[in-house]
């Protein structure tokens, strides 16, 4: 992936993607994104949430890869209707953003996005939220429903753009899931059948 105006960068922990960045201040940033394409892929995003690290209320920059090989870059607010699947189509976000671009490099397989972002002081970027998230169809510009994977819903951490640490949401919500699927084994394996041996009791 091609880090032209980054200065630092990270393989993302889903999703096989890679972000790179860069900050002029506390408001001016260049990010870079990338994926793997893969040949049915539809669409790549990227976006910040000023509140928490999730999909609902993230401000979206989503490049969509049309058949005719071009690929427009929009801005989306990602609000709970997008979660129940209502359409999404482009809109103005409080964040300003300028030279976006996205495209296919056949050399190294990814589909990247690139754009300048000039963020609203509600923002820290030594503690920014963000969202990356690919999907295999959209209708026009607007892209449609991801896929329901771990890796999918996982996609999300609090960066510090600074240092480049961050706080990975995603593995600690994995390991709860482990541990909840692990309760339910016991649960439904040791608690249930003693709880029919007692009613027969």
């Amino acid at each position: 992936m091609s880090k032209a105006n980054t200065t630092k960068c990270k393989k993302l922990t889903t999703l096989q993607a890679q972000f790179a960045w860069n900050y002029y201040n506390k408001t001016f940033i260049n990010i870079l994104i990338g994926s793997k394409m893969i040949p049915e892929m539809g669409w790549l995003a990227w976006g910040v949430n000023p509140d928490l690290p999730q999909m609902v209320g993230t401000r979206a920059i989503i490049a969509i890869n049309l058949p005719n090989g071009s690929a427009p870059v929009n801005t989306y607010n990602i609000t709970i209707d997008t979660k129940l699947r209502c359409r999404l189509n482009p809109s103005d976000i409080e964040v300003r953003v300028l030279n976006k671009t996205a495209m296919y490099i056949p050399k190294t397989g990814f589909f990247t996005m690139f754009a300048t972002l000039e963020l609203p002081e509600s923002y820290n970027i030594s503690s920014l939220n963000h969202v990356w998230q690919v999907g295999y169809l959209a209708d026009g510009l607007e892209p449609k429903m991801h896929s329901t994977t771990l890796q999918n819903f996982d996609s999300k951490e609090t960066l510090d753009l600074k240092t480049g640490r961050c706080q990975n949401i995603g593995h600690n919500r994995q390991h709860l899931r482990k541990i909840h699927g692990i309760l339910n084994m016991m649960g439904w394996g040791t608690l249930l059948p003693i709880g029919v041996i007692i009613a027969r009791c």
